[in-house]
This record gives C-alpha cells, sequence and structure tokens, in this order.
C-alpha cells in the first residue's frame, strides 16, 4: 500500500490522478498514464517491479496460510463464522491454545482487551475506551473479523443484525468492537462445544458449556 501511495504521489506531481482502479489493473492503468512521459515511466518502474514481487511474495504466503488452516480440524471449525478467514482462526487458536485455560467463555473478552475501562469514583461509574491489555495480534484479528462481518455479505445473521443495533445507539466503532468481543465469546465456545457457527439466534442460544 505504502508503495501505491508512493507512485499516486509521484504520478501528482506530474498532473496525473490514477483514480479508483481494481487491484488486477493497478499496475496496468499506471503504465497507461505514464507512457507518453519516459522520464515519469522510468521513476515508476522500479516501484512497479517491487510491487509485483511483493504481491506475488504475499500470493504464495496467503496460499500456505490458508493451506495451514485447512489441515487443522479446529481452524476449519472455527472458520464457518463468516467473516473468520484463515488468518484469524490461525490466530485465535495460536493465542488461546487451551480452551479450558478460561474459567467464563466471556472472560476472554477482557483477556484480549476488548473491554472498556471502568473509572469508578465515588457515585461516578463511567467506562471509556477498551483496555488494549493482552495479545495484540488477537485482538486486531477479532476487530478485522467484526469489520468484515459487519461490511460484507447480505444475509442478515443474528450477530450481524445485533451488532448494527449496538451501532444505532452507540455508533459504528464501539458497535465493531461489541461485536470483536461477542465474536470470540462464539468462537470460544464452538471450540469448546466441538460444533460448527449457528446460523439462527434460536440455534445460538441452546445450551453450551460456559
Amino acid at each position: 500500500m505504502r508503495l501505491e501511495l508512493s507512485v499516486r504521489g509521484i504520478l501528482r506531481n506530474f498532473g496525473l490522478k490514477l483514480g479508483r482502479v481494481s487491484k488486477g489493473r493497478w499496475e496496468e492503468r499506471v503504465r497507461e498514464l505514464t507512457a507518453d512521459n519516459a522520464m515519469l515511466s522510468d521513476a515508476v518502474a522500479p516501484i512497479l517491479r517491487l510491487r509485483a514481487q511483493m504481491r506475488n511474495e504475499l500470493a504464495m504466503m496467503t496460499k500456505k496460510v490458508r493451506s495451514l488452516a485447512l489441515s487443522d480440524a479446529t481452524c476449519r471449525l472455527l472458520m464457518t463464522m463468516p467473516g473468520v478467514g484463515p488468518v484469524t482462526a490461525l490466530t485465535f487458536v495460536t493465542a488461546v491454545d487451551d480452551p479450558a485455560r478460561f474459567r467464563r467463555t466471556r472472560d476472554i473478552g477482557a483477556w484480549a482487551g476488548l473491554t472498556p475501562r471502568r473509572s469508578q469514583t465515588g457515585e461516578r461509574d463511567v467506562s471509556g475506551e477498551i483496555t488494549r491489555t493482552g495479545d495484540v495480534a488477537l485482538r486486531t484479528a477479532l476487530f478485522q473479523a467484526a469489520t468484515v462481518m459487519l461490511h460484507r455479505g447480505r444475509r442478515m445473521r443474528w450477530l450481524k443484525s445485533w451488532a448494527l443495533r449496538v451501532a444505532g445507539r452507540r455508533g459504528l466503532k464501539r458497535a465493531t468492537t461489541a461485536l470483536a468481543r461477542r465474536m470470540g465469546v462464539v468462537l470460544l465456545r464452538m471450540w469448546r462445544d466441538g460444533t460448527e457457527f449457528r446460523f439462527a439466534r434460536e440455534a445460538a442460544a441452546s445450551p453450551v458449556p460456559a
């Protein structure tokens, strides 16, 4: 992304605007804009080569990560939840390690630093920003998974529906954080119970180990 922003900056200096373009056509569009200017073409060529190499490396790494996740039964189970891909599943399994370490499934929210800070003074009890303690990678992965669930896919699921109601009351950012926290709880329950994600609220409310 930084390389792409660098190219956009170079083009802007020449009065050229790349605009919105798909990743597949990005390099082609840059070459179209620089075709009539040899100096500009020479300036961006090394960046384009480096970008292409990094994209190839990323594609190979993504393939390896996906293969690793699909070879693990727990990861495959967790990936039945919408928004949870190979990276999130692997991060969750690696960070938690043993689901029995938590006495209550909701404890994972505090462990991942996704619970609000509490400021209590006399009669005041104020909830602030999240604590941001614990495993940074896990917190980031859950937040990204929550973002994906909220913004992608047309099918309305009970978790997404719940988060949208929270967003209506408290804003999208807090709703995303709340959804990330709740997704962590549900993922832990799925792992303990050995069951796939339940798309219906009634099914999800059935008894599971706490």
